[in-house]
């Protein structure tokens, strides 16, 4: 099944190439999600109306507050973790067993008062700059970004899927005889294909036979001590002698800049 793109065997394989990224280049530092807006993003409905730009409590109580769904409360439990403990300040957790199930990877606590229980994590500069969904995480280890890559990739599916399965299991079993191991395979895959849920977005880009993933062994610097902190490039004095008049920049340009 891992041939079929979208299926979880496909992402199980994807998973096993970043882990084996990993144990060469070392473990990352943050684990970061950003989610399309559909219903908002002009761009996505190429609707070409003016907007005011909303500022940050705005978008934090429009985005970022978890509302509980049969999902995700399925053991009478949320998987989320929701609601979160209230913390006088952001602390490292100890004897934390990180490679634990029930832990779900963290081994830290963030600082927040009671109303905040249900806001997931968030970036404020970043959730300004992308105004849709997003959830920032540390990562521990490789244990760590096992179990965040884990969490998306084998997302619980939809009941009518399992109920679907389990009838396909019965109609071999029954009649294991008249089926070769080929095409129990072809029942069953066919099974998760034709039902399956998939968003707009990624049924649009396997019918198109667009990139579902991308991935690169590219590293790039960013210097993140606070502005004043920062240090910085002279630019060239013939590069200097090429800009417009109105412009006096003396300092090269970087990522943070732009």
């Amino acid at each position: 099944m891992k041939n079929i793109r979208g299926t979880v065997a496909y992402w199980a394989d994807v998973l096993q190439n970043l882990l084996a990224t990993v144990k060469s280049l070392g473990p990352p530092t943050l684990f970061l999600t950003l989610s399309a807006d559909d219903c908002s993003w002009p761009e996505l409905k190429m609707l070409l109306t003016e907007e005011k730009e909303p500022d940050l409590y705005f978008l934090v109580n429009r985005l970022q507050i978890h509302h509980h769904t049969n999902s995700c409360k399925r053991n009478n439990a949320c998987r989320f973790g929701f609601p979160k403990l209230p913390s006088t300040q952001t602390k490292i957790l100890a004897n934390v067993n990180i490679t634990s199930p029930s832990n779900q990877g963290h081994f830290y606590q963030t600082k927040r008062s009671l109303n905040y229980q249900y806001v997931n994590a968030y970036n404020p500069d970043l959730l300004m700059k992308w105004r849709a969904n997003m959830d920032i995480q540390m990562v521990s280890g490789v244990h760590g970004l096992a179990y965040y890559a884990c969490s998306y990739i084998a997302k619980a599916e939809p009941d009518d899927l399992k109920h679907a399965l389990s009838k396909i299991y019965e109609d071999i079993n029954s009649s294991l005889h008249q089926y070769t191991a080929k095409k129990q395979m072809h029942l069953i895959g066919n099974c998760i294909l034709k039902t399956r849920r998939l968003s707009a977005q990624e049924a649009a880009a396997r019918v198109e036979h667009l990139q579902l993933i991308w991935s690169s062994r590219t590293t790039v610097f960013l210097n993140t001590r606070p502005k004043e902190e920062r240090f910085k490039v002279l630019l060239l004095k013939q590069l200097r002698n090429q800009l417009p008049d109105n412009r006096h920049f003396l300092l090269k340009y970087n990522r943070l800049l732009h």
